[in-house]
């Protein structure tokens, strides 16, 4: 789990593996970022400059944790759309 200080940023890494051990893009996905205190503190799309697609089902977003912000455990919510199928996936990182 990734430690961060406040106002450092955070590089977030998406891979969206298919069944035959490659990766797939999926037909839609956001990534909210929210605080410990449980506040949305930033929603990115596909689609938004700052979510960058590396390759075919390979993405990343660099978060820059605000100044003001909260100590704690944060949290990455996931979620796409892959064929017709739904995914969904939650990380976390640190602030200290």
């Amino acid at each position: 789990m990734a430690r961060l200080l406040v106002s450092s940023t955070v590089r977030i890494d998406i891979e969206i593996p298919d069944f035959s051990g490659g990766f797939i893009d999926p037909s839609t996905q956001t990534l909210d970022i929210y605080d410990p205190n449980g506040a949305k503190k930033k929603t990115y799309s596909q689609g938004d400059a700052d979510y960058v697609r590396d390759s075919q089902g390979k993405y990343h977003c660099n978060y820059p944790v605000p100044s003001n912000g909260v100590k704690g455990l944060w949290l990455m919510d996931w979620n796409a759309t892959v064929g017709a199928l739904p995914e969904h996936r939650i990380g976390y990182f640190v602030v200290v």
